[in-house]
């Protein structure tokens, strides 16, 4: 594969005066995303007041206009959330405060349609007005219901203690959303960080918060029903032994089978990236292990689970935005990756998303030359990645990239154009309808082209390999990786398999034996060589 991204990175932001960051993305049903992010002059204006705006992205078309999220303009409306419900519709969260209120935020929300029309106002969700409600996360349980999460800061004169506040609501009845407060073990209560909530397929959530263990903090999470009665915790993320880091920036996501992979940065002066993954159950698999190369400083982790079973994890590493990508056993496939392509004056607040096709869409924020910041993003290629076991891959989204790895993997590619790649392994390639390009390297393979027009891709030293389906004058057998001087030389490596009408072809060289079913020596023509 050339490259894993899908073009440069680009802008999300119309207005390139002023400050546009702290961006949020949610893939949207049916392809494209959702963005918004806090702009100075999200209100129209030039006042200064920070206002939160948004803009949908589709693949065929790009982005469409800029549209205001908040209604309140005076102030700062800040961090925004988006999620798109089950419904279709796309339901924003954000802080508010008074102007010249710095610790005086509160927790609102807003529905629009999927097409970005507000379908009412905004509503107040934090029942404690003014103290509070930064880092809003939300996401919908499978119920229904939406559950909300953001840290709250309690003032006593110039003291205060802080809790993480949770959010129990109908998205068509957000005035009546009910809030509960959980903090730390002690009185020192919770870091001032929002806290991550992820909605698992049982219909239970995990709420991932940083707790203050003093003197220091670490990811501990807690997990609740659906009616938000505690099942479990504070339990601790990392499965080290007790740290000496001050741990922020907690973000999980489930995979395929129910596991859950949460991930942090340890927020010290040479920060790294941790990771844990945890069965459906949130028992521990393993041990801790770090992200990234070692000695690199690097915070603001985010995670996004693949349709492969998989996972990446983007972060900032002295202010590149970079992503690593691991498998459905959590070994890396491949990375660390710059995502980023420009520094200016700095990257940061990196945030992913995978997107309907496969595709993954990365987002973070730019401090420019100019003194202000720009949202950028870049999209990656979409791909399936098996492990060094047996995998079953089915392209059920379109990726028409399948790269089976290791072990005995059936892969198959079903509509669309398709390269497959069986890697190491006796695998099993099915190309389905559509064009195909299947390559079963190392390992004794089984290849079907299906459908249509296919390529067939041998090299050296690929073990022993059946071609169920080739059609000739139709399909194509490229041996380019052989060097061969001509197809007359390609072509005599070929024999009739035994018998001379037996529907068996055979080619063999350099260590690679190809068996190609239903077809004779005479059948296969230079015509069908790729050379």
């Amino acid at each position: 594969m050339s490259s894993i991204f899908d073009g440069k990175e680009f802008i999300f932001n119309a207005v390139t005066d002023f400050h546009q960051r702290n961006v949020q993305i949610t893939s949207l049903k049916g392809g494209g995303f959702v963005a918004t992010w806090q702009s100075t002059n999200g209100d129209g204006d030039t006042n200064g007041y920070t206002g939160v705006v948004a803009r949908i992205w589709n693949p065929k078309t790009g982005f469409g206009d800029e549209f205001v999220v908040n209604q309140t303009i005076a102030g700062s409306q800040a961090d925004p959330e988006v999620i798109q419900l089950k419904d279709n519709r796309l339901l924003f969260g954000w802080e508010s405060a008074a102007p010249g209120d710095v610790y005086g935020y509160t927790a609102y929300a807003r529905v629009f349609s999927k097409t970005g029309t507000a379908l009412h106002d905004e509503v107040q969700i934090s029942s404690l007005d003014g103290q509070g409600g930064f880092n809003i996360e939300f996401d919908q349980l499978s119920n229904g219901m939406i559950v909300g999460s953001w840290y709250n800061r309690h003032y006593t004169g110039s003291a205060y203690s802080g809790t993480h506040q949770i959010a129990y609501f109908d998205p068509d009845n957000i005035a009546g959303a009910t809030t509960t407060g959980f903090s730390a073990d002690n009185a020192s209560g919770a870091r001032d960080i929002g806290a991550d909530v992820l909605a698992l397929a049982d219909g239970t959530y995990v709420v991932n918060a940083i707790n203050n263990n003093s003197p220091y903090y670490e990811d501990v999470f807690y997990h609740f029903d659906a009616s938000g009665g505690t099942i479990s915790g504070p339990d601790r993320a990392s499965q080290l032994l007790a740290q000496t880091y001050e741990d922020s920036d907690p973000d999980a996501a489930q995979l395929s089978g129910g596991r859950v992979v949460m991930v942090w940065d340890t927020g010290i002066s040479l920060g790294e990236i941790r990771m844990q993954i945890f069965k459906s159950d949130l028992t521990p698999i393993g041990t801790t292990q770090q992200v990234g190369k070692v000695g690199v400083n690097a915070v603001d982790p985010a995670i996004a689970a693949t349709p492969d079973g998989g996972f990446v994890v983007v972060y900032n590493a002295n202010s590149t935005i970079t992503m690593v990508r691991y498998d459905r056993l959590g070994e890396k496939v491949g990375g660390p990756y710059a995502v980023s392509q420009h520094l200016e004056k700095g990257n940061g607040f990196p945030e992913v998303e995978t997107l309907s096709d496969g595709s993954i869409a990365v987002t973070w924020t730019r401090f420019t030359n100019d003194n202000y910041t720009d949202v950028f993003g870049r999209l990656l290629k979409p791909a399936l990645y098996g492990s060094n076991s047996k995998d079953t891959l089915t392209d059920q989204v379109g990726a028409n990239w399948i790269d089976g790895r290791n072990g005995a993997d059936i892969l198959k590619g079903l509509g669309g154009n398709d390269t497959i790649f069986g890697d190491r392994g006796d695998d099993k390639i099915y190309g389905g309808g559509g064009k195909d390009r299947l390559a079963g390297e190392k390992g004794n393979d089984l290849l079907v082209g299906g459908k249509s027009r296919d390529v067939f891709v041998f090299a050296k030293k690929d073990g022993h390999d059946v071609v169920q389906d080739f059609t000739p004058r139709s399909d194509k057998i490229d041996l380019s990786a052989f060097h061969f001087k001509n197809k007359s030389a390609a072509l005599a490596e070929f024999n009739d398999a035994g018998g001379q009408h037996n529907h068996l072809a055979k080619f063999s060289h350099a260590q690679t034996v190809v068996t190609f079913k239903g077809v004779d020596l005479h059948d296969i023509t230079s015509h069908d060589l790729i050379i």
